[in-house]
């Protein structure tokens, strides 16, 4: 197991799950999951990973298919609201039979169906995505948004599949190298305190995971590449960031 990995358990160590509802988001294999390394007993831990491969109790990409909307939102006229799913189904309840199915994807957990996708209603410009109808107290999305084309549209759903008062666990790499079968970013500390109270959460905590025993080559390999870095950043007192590898962020609801 790599050092960078090593850190991210630390944290984990220190997560009491006794008693809460949790998801694993992109859980992959059952020896690398979140709850190997955290403490207590959850109510309820359920796994989610695009890959049936891994056997996950919920399979599902967590970027929507249809661009420009709001997990569990409405788009109205090409502007977004904040009237919950919820509000709508209410509203709508007895035409429902008439809604047209894009892209519905559903699954069945402890007898319960659940379902999330898209909808829209005829002869009005509104489009949903449904969300799963179970909201979890915590969220475990760990080296994950890496491998998801669209981060942005993906935090989103992070949020609305934590409870209110629920806490968001994320955790990604900064240097690491290309890895499995789709690989598309790399992410800031800034881009997490720029994005997620856009969408909701909050608070954001980021901790940062840095080099250990290869800080030195790390900063060797900058030197010898003649990578600098930039006069604004030595001016914010900065220079530690040099020895960022990846980052790990609490996210609250």
């Amino acid at each position: 197991m790599s050092l960078s990995r090593n850190q991210i358990i630390d944290f984990l160590k220190e997560i009491d799950l006794t008693g809460k509802s949790v998801l694993d988001v992109g859980s992959g294999e059952k020896t690398k999951q979140a709850r190997d390394y955290t403490k207590g007993e959850p109510k309820k831990y359920v796994t989610l990973d695009i890959d049936e491969r891994v056997k996950p109790d919920i399979v599902c990409d967590i970027n929507p298919k249809i661009l420009n909307i709001i997990p569990g939102c409405f788009v109205k006229d090409g502007k977004e609201t904040l009237e919950s799913w919820e509000k709508e189904r209410k509203k709508f309840n007895k035409k429902e039979g008439s809604w047209q199915m894009l892209n519905w994807d559903s699954y069945k957990l402890d007898g319960t169906e659940y379902n999330w996708g898209f909808k829209s209603y005829p002869g009005r410009n509104q489009k949903i995505w449904r969300y799963a109808l179970k909201q979890y107290d915590i969220v475990f999305c760990l080296e994950t948004l890496e491998h998801v084309w669209n981060p942005t549209e993906a935090v989103k759903f992070l949020y609305n599949i934590t409870k209110e008062g629920g806490t968001c666990y994320i955790s990604v790499p900064f240097i690491n190298p290309i890895h499995d079968e789709w690989d598309y970013l790399r992410f800031t500390d800034e881009w997490f305190k720029k994005v997620l109270p856009k969408v909701g959460f909050r608070s954001v905590e980021i901790k940062r995971r840095v080099a250990t025993k290869g800080l030195d080559d790390l900063m060797n390999f900058y030197k010898a590449e003649s990578m600098r870095f930039s006069k604004v950043r030595i001016k914010r007192d900065e220079l530690h960031k040099l020895e960022d590898i990846g980052y790990w962020i609490v996210a609250k609801k």
